[in-house]
């Protein structure tokens, strides 16, 4: 008589289990929902922040925009005209072993033009500026932060967001056009370029 209860006992909580199993996920998914809400947020606050402080920066510190216009766009287009140079002619050399079949050989230059001009340059572009700037100055505010130069900012009554993020800010919006420009002019160099070295082979 005495293992009875036990036994319900058992069942019962056999029997609730799913229901603290839904429960909790319901909460998890709650509690992410809200910081994703809270975070971009956060994230927007922070963008309006920049887009109102930049008036005044481009006025009153034009030099750090101006350095951090070269230090973004300028070291980062050695890689991007590179990167740019081989692509087109991957694209020039894949359009001309295409192309060949139809005899229109003469065309590549106009189709590897529209679709890395077009489509394909700003993309990667901005994949290669997000991978070599980016990495930069995510290290380098990050250090700042670690290395407590922010709160020293703060207290010597220097907003850093005005003398460290919105120059850094500008420079890559400024910037990153001008590669984008560069970029599309080594596009434009690689097509012909193994074109005229692979124009004596028949490639199928």
């Amino acid at each position: 008589a005495g293992c009875l209860p036990l036994l319900g006992a058992r069942l019962c909580r056999t029997a609730t289990r799913p229901r603290h199993r839904l429960n909790a996920m319901l909460r998890d998914i709650y509690y992410n929902l809200v910081d994703f809400v809270r975070t971009f947020g956060a994230l927007q606050l922070f963008f309006f922040r920049l887009l109102l402080a930049c008036p005044r920066v481009l006025f009153r510190r034009f030099g750090l925009v101006v350095r951090q216009v070269h230090n973004t766009g300028a070291h980062s287009l050695v890689i991007i005209m590179v990167c740019g140079f081989f692509v087109g002619g991957v694209l020039g050399l894949q359009g001309h072993s295409n192309l060949a079949r139809f005899n229109a050989e003469d065309s590549v230059g106009t189709f590897a033009a529209f679709s890395l001009l077009k489509e394909l340059g700003p993309v990667v572009t901005a994949l290669l500026f997000a991978g070599r700037a980016g990495t930069a100055l995510a290290s380098e505010i990050g250090l700042m932060k670690a290395t407590d130069q922010l709160a020293a900012m703060k207290m010597m009554a220097i907003n850093p967001v005005s003398r460290v993020l919105v120059p850094r800010f500008i420079g890559g919006v400024v910037s990153m056009p001008l590669v984008a420009a560069g970029f599309g002019a080594r596009l434009s160099v690689g097509p012909p370029f193994l074109h005229a070295a692979a124009g004596p082979i028949a490639l199928v």
